[in-house]
This record gives C-alpha cells, structure tokens and sequence, in this order.
C-alpha cells in the first residue's frame, strides 16, 4: 500500500500483514476515531483483518 505524505506525492510502499486467502478490501471509519481504516476480508469469511 501506498500512502500519502500529505504533500501530493507517496511515500515508500508499506506492507501490511491480512489473512490467507484476502480477496476484498474496504475503508471507512470503523473505530469512531474520525479518521479512516481499512479492512481486508479473507475468502474463507472467517475473518475480518484490521
């Protein structure tokens, strides 16, 4: 994942651990932080990966 420096440009990919078999990945606010996370969804539907 590419994230934003705030400045209009990326920096260095970040990798992230997700389930086995992640087909679906989504964002929203989720924590009621105010800010937004993802989520990855794995295929077996057991789990959901923060």
């Amino acid at each position: 994942m590419l994230l934003g420096t705030g400045t209009g440009s990326f920096g260095a990919a970040t990798n992230f651990a997700v389930g086995v078999s992640p087909f679906a990945v989504t964002m929203g606010t989720f924590e009621r932080a105010n800010d937004d996370d993802w989520r990855t969804l794995d295929f077996d539907g057991a789990r959901v990966n923060p």
